[in-house]
């Protein structure tokens, strides 16, 4: 089932994902260094003018970047313009760290994917049928959004007007489920942030310090973290930015939204390029390749499969995985208060595309799309 689009965590950078899927046939035929930066100065560079908000391109394989650009301003006030070390938030792009992390925890035995989520949340509701850790993974829980309600109530899309734990109290609350659980993939942020305290619960650390020990400091994302402080500093910060209503300026978009797990996580370029690569070669982390076929094990639903953008995926622990005659592609775009993010990677080609921005206007995303005409004569001169 398509996302609302007031799901603005799991905002999907529509253009990005279409400029991925010809990018990879262009891949195929051996895209070098010379390639990648002239595809992205031709074909990315015009996208973002330079009074824009700021956003940053980036072609990788096995983990490091072939080519990269950045553009517009990281900070419109001070007219500071981006470069392509920049951190910027990525949204639901989240979901796969939450996911690793529990993944990580059930290899070693801490973590029974398939207990009552009631076990570790003693808080939680006891329902029939219960709700496993695996629907939590999966979005199969059927447990209501509370982001639906909160926004209509305060008309906040940004978390700034009710308690981040607001969102939590509300999950613990939940009297009738959308559908039985393991029955119907049905996008959930509330899934998430309860299977962040589950892995909080397991482990005796913060999500923030268990991923950094388990997933970012191994593979070596030094300018990575779950911000769990809203009021804490983020060196090399990006600022987003929406337009007016009416459509005649920017305005500033910032969130104090600080549960995580559903999203929360800040990166770059560099760290996503070196994720991405776990795909290919996942020795980096406890587990190896075990933990990798874990990872891409594709949940499985009674009554209804996962659609996005009107298009059949699998589900694994946090991320979209699709195969059709474009080849299989892998991720999971994001997006939350002004920022997107829609990182792919192709194992056909083993080609990591990246896209982050600290903006979601509509004009940048149908140039993206765009771009499609060309990218299929570039992969079929």
């Amino acid at each position: 089932m398509p996302m609302k689009t007031y799901y603005l965590r799991g905002f999907a950078l529509f253009g990005a994902l279409n400029f991925v899927l010809f990018f990879n046939a262009y891949a195929e035929n051996g895209i070098t260094e010379m390639d990648a930066a002239q595809f992205l100065d031709e074909h990315f560079a015009p996208l973002i003018a330079d009074d824009d908000p700021a956003c940053a391109f980036g072609v990788a394989r096995n983990g490091q970047l072939l080519a990269s650009h950045a553009a517009g301003m990281a900070n419109m006030e001070h007219k500071i313009a981006a470069t392509t070390d920049m951190v910027f938030r990525i949204g639901s792009t989240s979901k796969q760290f939450t996911a690793t992390s529990a993944a990580i925890l059930a290899r070693r035995g801490e973590l029974n994917l398939q207990a009552d989520i009631s076990a570790y949340l003693p808080d939680m509701p006891i329902l029939d049928p219960p709700i496993t850790v695996e629907h939590l993974v999966y979005h199969s829980s059927g447990l209501p959004d509370p982001y639906d309600a909160l926004v209509l109530l305060t008309g906040d899309v940004d978390g700034n007007r009710y308690p981040a734990s607001l969102t939590l109290r509300m999950a613990r609350n939940v009297k009738t489920l959308n559908s039985e659980p393991g029955s119907r993939y049905e996008y959930s942020n509330i899934g998430y942030l309860l299977l962040a305290e589950i892995v909080e619960k397991v482990s005796g650390q913060s999500l923030r310090q268990f991923a950094r020990e388990n997933i970012f400091r191994p593979m070596g994302m030094h300018n990575t973290h779950f911000h769990d402080n809203a009021q804490e500093l983020v060196p090399g910060r990006v600022s987003a930015y929406s337009r007016s209503e009416d459509g005649s300026n920017w305005e500033w978009r910032h969130s104090i939204f600080d549960e995580v797990g559903d999203g929360g996580v800040f990166s770059t370029l560099a760290d996503l390029a070196r994720w991405y690569d776990v795909y290919r070669d996942p020795s980096a982390l406890e587990g190896g390749r075990d933990l990798l076929a874990l990872l891409l094990t594709p949940g499985k639903y009674t009554e209804q499969s996962p659609q996005y953008l009107g298009r059949t995926m699998s589900y694994g622990f946090g991320v979209q995985i699709y195969d059709d005659d474009q080849g299989r592609m892998i991720g999971h775009p994001g997006g939350w208060a002004g920022y997107a993010s829609a990182p792919f990677y192709f194992p056909d080609s083993n080609v990591a595309v990246i896209a982050l921005c600290g903006q979601k206007n509509i004009d940048v995303l149908k140039r993206v799309v765009d771009a499609e005409a060309y990218l299929r004569g570039a992969a079929n001169p």
